[in-house]
């Protein structure tokens, strides 16, 4: 079941990844999950800090918008009357009486149907396992396809362009600096 498990989710839809099945370090089964977590998580933390300080301009602009247009309209709403009836219309219809008769009608199954349910609840997930697995070999061929395509296509030029700003740093360029036209050298297949 769980080389089933680790065939279905070996997917890794960033093409500059390169997984190793193999490795000496006895810490990598523990600590790799936990530093792709966090990478995750400092990704996030990044882009919520250049969204509060207003380096990614138009996301903070939608932010401060959107919220000002709910707090405007949150000034009109009944709170202590919206809430109380909905606490009351949550409790009477899930803690109801009528509950007595959902147990009774709606959970009562016999033996006989709990192990047919049983065996029918495993061929599901196994079919659905089994689909999940091809579904996976799939992804992962033809990741593997269009990685190798571009890196024929780009050779060493392919790079990923991040979408929003995730730099640990910012990036201002020094007064002092310059730029240049590029003119490269002009190269013939005869000589």
């Amino acid at each position: 079941y769980w080389k089933e498990m680790e065939e279905r989710d070996d997917i890794d839809e960033d093409l500059s990844v390169v997984k190793r099945k193999f490795t000496l370090n006895p810490t990598t089964a523990y600590l790799y999950p936990i530093q792709q977590w966090l990478g995750i998580i400092i990704n996030a933390l990044r882009i919520t800090k250049n969204i509060v300080i207003w380096e990614e301009s138009y996301l903070s602009f939608w932010f401060a918008v959107t919220s000002f247009i709910l707090s405007v309209l949150s000034l009109f709403v009944p709170w202590s009357l919206l809430v109380k009836w909905t606490m009351r219309i949550t409790v009477y219809v899930f803690f109801g009486p009528w509950m007595k008769l959902v147990d009774i009608y709606y959970y009562q199954i016999n033996e006989s149907e709990e192990s047919e349910r049983e065996n029918k609840l495993k061929s599901e997930r196994q079919e659905y396992l089994a689909d999940q697995i091809l579904q996976a070999q799939l992804l992962r061929e033809n990741n593997t396809k269009l990685r190798d395509f571009k890196q024929y296509m780009f050779g060493e030029h392919i790079t990923k362009v991040n979408i929003m700003k995730k730099d640990r740093f910012r990036d201002k360029p020094l007064p002092e600096s310059s730029a240049v036209v590029y003119k490269p050298e002009i190269k013939s297949l005869g000589s």
